[in-house]
C-alpha cells in the first residue's frame, strides 16, 4: 500500500506510522502542508488504511463558486434550479461511509467555510 508514499527518511517512515495509525480513527481528520507535498495521497492512504467501506472522494473546493456554495457540494435532483439537467450526487452523498477529502478547504471564502459548516449531517 505505501509503495506510492516515497522515500525513507525518518519523516517518511513517521508519515507512513502515522497513516497506520490514523486510519484506525472513526473520526475526521485534518492534513495540513504546502500546495503540492501530498497531502491528497496522504489522505488516500488514510482511506486504504480504514475500515472505511465507501470511496475515496476528492472535492477541489477552491472551484467552488461564490453563491453556488451549498448546491455545488451537495446532491440535487433534476429541475431544482436552472441548469440542473439531471439527478446528481454532490462529494458527500458520493463519499458516503467513506472518505471525503476537502482540498484546499483553508484557502476557501467565509461564504464556503459557514456553508459547510452549516450542511446536514449523515450518520
Amino acid at each position: 500500500m505505501y509503495s506510492r508514499l516515497v522515500g525513507s527518511s525518518k519523516s517518511i517512515q513517521k508519515v507512513r506510522e502515522e497513516v497506520e495509525a490514523v486510519g484506525r480513527v472513526p473520526w475526521p481528520i485534518r492534513i495540513e502542508g504546502p500546495t503540492g507535498v501530498g497531502k491528497g495521497l496522504v489522505a488516500r492512504l488514510i482511506h486504504e488504511a480504514s475500515a472505511r467501506k465507501g470511496a475515496f472522494i476528492m472535492a477541489p473546493v477552491t472551484m467552488v463558486a461564490a453563491g453556488l456554495e451549498v448546491g455545488s457540494l451537495t446532491d440535487h435532483v433534476k429541475g431544482a434550479f436552472t441548469g440542473a439537467s439531471q439527478d446528481q450526487a454532490g462529494p458527500f452523498e458520493a463519499a458516503h461511509r467513506g472518505t471525503l477529502f476537502l482540498d484546499e478547504i483553508g484557502s476557501v471564502t467565509p461564504a464556503v467555510q459557514a456553508a459547510l459548516l452549516h450542511l446536514p449531517g449523515r450518520r
